[in-house]
């Protein structure tokens, strides 16, 4: 059986990265891994702050590191029209 949730992260992760401007950016930076920045106090680079560092917040800032209550809020808020 497929697990709904996993089907739904799946489906996030696959609509975020059609909608990742750095997939269609210039090849010299390798999709932004070559941008080198800060995210907040920490290294990082462009494209693992666009993929993972902002929702990792959003988790501590909104969710309080509760991945149960994120699945429930976007389960809450996903409506077939």
């Amino acid at each position: 059986a497929v697990d709904p949730t996993e089907s739904l992260m799946f489906l996030a992760h696959f609509v975020g990265d059609v909608h990742q401007p750095l997939h269609c950016g210039h090849v010299d930076d390798l999709g932004g891994n070559t941008i080198k920045l800060r995210w907040y106090k920490r290294k990082s680079n462009l494209h693992k702050v666009w993929d993972s560092d902002v929702i990792t917040e959003a988790m501590k800032d909104f969710f309080d590191k509760d991945q149960d209550a994120m699945i429930e809020s976007i389960q809450r808020n996903i409506t077939v029209s």
